[in-house]
């Protein structure tokens, strides 16, 4: 944090512990603290953090080498904003891809992440649609020979109280779209990533909608959702 006037200062998840020890440490550096879901760390001493530190260290290691038998589920590619409804994103969409598969077969993941991107004003639904076809098309072969799914994610767009929270203006807000896309790419390596939380907000009837699409379901995300 640069200069000396306090900051307002938002963490998630774990990030909002860091905030939290950050605020604690520095508390004249803080206008304003918000924790999202930071529900503190376990109770330590001082005296234990080398051993703590030398453990986390080992376990990477043994992480690495696939001695713990954890694998992660998915890997990132391009981000959701920058998706190939917009044709001059295609390029970077397909290396990202490319690179995510690399990734994936490198660390024992089964798939890779995907979005639509971002509607935009001047093209219509079946333009932005069509566009999404024709890079995930491009894309999904090198996908097959590596045995990797590429996942494309559906998002609410209804939620625009925190960029955590909805993304207003994403074009696979529809769930049929974002499964339209799937089939008309006509791959078996292309598979949606089914978010409870976000259909909850875009459609509601989670586990009907669930049961429908199923065959093309590579992956559940179970979320925190609220009515407020």
């Amino acid at each position: 944090l640069l200069g000396e006037q306090a900051v307002d200062l938002l963490g998630h998840s774990m990030g909002g512990n860091v905030a939290m020890m950050y605020a604690g440490v520095r508390p004249e550096r803080i206008h304003k603290l918000i924790n999202l879901e930071g529900f503190g760390m376990g109770p330590t001493r001082p005296a234990q953090a080398p051993k703590r530190y030398a453990q986390w260290l080992d376990e990477l290691r043994q992480y690495r080498r696939g001695e713990l038998g954890l694998k992660p589920s998915l890997v990132s590619s391009h981000g959701f904003k920058d998706g190939p409804a917009n044709r001059a994103n295609h390029a970077n969409c397909l290396k990202k891809l490319r690179e995510g598969v690399d990734l994936a077969v490198e660390y024992g993941a089964p798939a890779v992440i995907t979005f639509t991107g971002m509607r935009e004003r001047d093209l219509s639904d079946a333009t932005l649609e069509q566009n999404c076809v024709d890079c995930l098309k491009e894309a999904v072969p090198y996908a097959e020979k590596k045995g990797i799914n590429l996942c494309l994610e559906h998002l609410n767009s209804r939620d625009s109280s925190h960029p955590m929270k909805g993304h207003p203006g994403y074009f696979g807000d529809d769930l049929a779209r974002c499964v339209r896309i799937i089939e008309r790419v006509g791959s078996p390596r292309l598979k949606l990533l089914f978010d409870i939380y976000h259909v909850q907000i875009m459609h509601g009837d989670v586990i009907r909608r669930m049961r429908e699409i199923y065959d093309v379901i590579g992956h559940i995300r179970s979320e925190e959702h609220t009515s407020e």
